[in-house]
């Protein structure tokens, strides 16, 4: 199966799912692939009916059973609920469909039962169409004696079970697209930051005042800033580690314990982050490339931003969080931190006091911080001129924001601009 379903899913722990329905309620299930619905394994006739088994044996009967799945399936996307049909020999089955981002990536197909029971004209048309596909008339006559005769109660009731597992498969499906997407998305990020840093190499001490940064963000649940942050310090500790994944973990630990020091010192118990951090190490030492360790810390980022969160005296979160904003709106003024304190109905002294302890940063760097990544994006305009960008980043000198500029990227605001364009 090459489709996206088996792309995003563990089609073997599903088939073993699959047999387990079979054995609960008696009924054959398959998945089958859209892409290719005449395409029957051999692990796949294990949890079909008997007869079903022996059609898909030939090709002729593989394709006939591919064209009614797809039809079927098709048909039960279309109305959103299973589709129930008799096939062309004369069995009932209903169509489940696995729809992820409105397309058909999987289609459950149960039943392969009986209601009415075995008449003569049941037999005559399986015997048919067994002979127009080259079966014995015997062997044809054993599967027919074990197709099952239930009632509709029990086939509504099946369908039902079967319905709420294709939900929780979709869940499953639309999960791992997010993993995916939220990977390349992180790799697309560090790439480009890669990029930036190769021409000046990687700075030992940037690298520890970016880890300040994410948790200052972490501390006021700033998640998309310290994620942001988090890829620049990424960068910077590829540079450094190269191909050396054992010192890539290490300095990824390092990050891990200034996060557990920061979630005691807001509050959460000693005793449950030693035990968290336990099974993280053995987590981490078990991924084998950067691309893994990298999205690893991410999703620890994620939630240790939401536990320590919650733990925040949420009157200072308020107040730096409208204090951070207020400087993102005006980074381009010649604000002070006197204005920021005027915004937030604080005095400078207590606001710098907060600002230090909840962020690990000044007002200065902070303002820093914002009007760079400002210009960040701003450079990638080439209508705009350095002196421009620096205007309107806040700074009346453009050798004095190059300057600055230089400080943190290790490249000068034209280099990096020829790193973009």
């Amino acid at each position: 199966m090459n489709n996206r379903l088996s792309r995003h899913l563990d089609i073997d722990y599903l088939h073993e799912l699959l047999g387990y329905l079979k054995e609960a309620t008696g009924f054959g299930v398959l998945l089958v692939d859209p892409e290719d619905p005449g395409e029957i394994s051999a692990e796949q006739r294990c949890i079909e009916c008997p007869l079903c088994a022996l059609v898909h044996s030939t090709e002729a009967g593989r394709e006939n059973c591919g064209r009614e799945f797809l039809r079927a399936g098709s048909e039960a996307k279309r109305w959103g609920e299973p589709y129930f049909y008799h096939c062309y020999l004369g069995l009932m089955e209903w169509a489940i469909p696995i729809v992820v981002e409105n397309e058909l990536v999987g289609i459950l197909t149960c039943g392969q039962v009986l209601i009415q029971g075995k008449d003569d004209l049941f037999y005559e048309n399986v015997l048919k169409q067994a002979r127009d596909f080259g079966l014995a008339e015997a062997d044809v006559n054993l599967a027919i004696e074990r197709v099952p005769v239930v009632s509709g109660r029990k086939v509504r009731a099946a369908a039902e079970l079967l319905r709420l597992v294709a939900e929780r498969l979709s869940e499953h499906v639309i999960l791992h697209l997010e993993e995916a997407r939220s990977r390349q998305h992180q790799q697309a990020e560090i790439a480009e930051a890669i990029v930036s840093r190769q021409e000046c190499g990687a700075d030992f001490q940037e690298s520890r005042r970016l880890q300040r940064e994410i948790i200052g963000r972490v501390r006021i649940g700033d998640l998309p800033g310290a994620r942001k942050i988090l890829n620049d310090l990424l960068s910077s500790l590829l540079l450094r580690s190269t191909t050396n994944l054992d010192r890539l973990k290490a300095e990824v630990l390092e990050l891990v314990i200034m996060l557990s020091r920061a979630a005691v010192e807001a509050g959460a118990e000693i005793q449950q982050i030693l035990g968290e951090n336990l099974h993280l190490l053995g987590d981490l030492l078990a991924r084998q490339s950067q691309e893994d360790i990298s999205h690893w810390i991410l999703k620890i980022l994620e939630n240790f931003t939401h536990s320590i969160f919650k733990t925040r005296n949420m009157e200072r979160v308020k107040m730096i969080s409208e204090g951070l904003e207020f400087i993102r709106e005006h980074f381009s003024e010649n604000i002070t931190l006197d204005d920021v304190s005027k915004a937030v109905g604080r005095s400078s002294s207590y606001f710098k006091k907060i600002l230090r302890e909840e962020m690990g940063l000044s007002f200065t760097e902070y303002l820093t911080r914002t009007r760079l990544e400002a210009s960040e994006e701003l450079l990638r305009n080439p209508q705009l001129s350095l002196t421009e960008i620096a205007q309107m980043t806040g700074y009346s000198d453009q050798s004095y924001f190059g300057k600055i500029f230089k400080q943190y990227y290790g490249l000068t605001p034209a280099q990096y601009r020829k790193t973009v364009l």
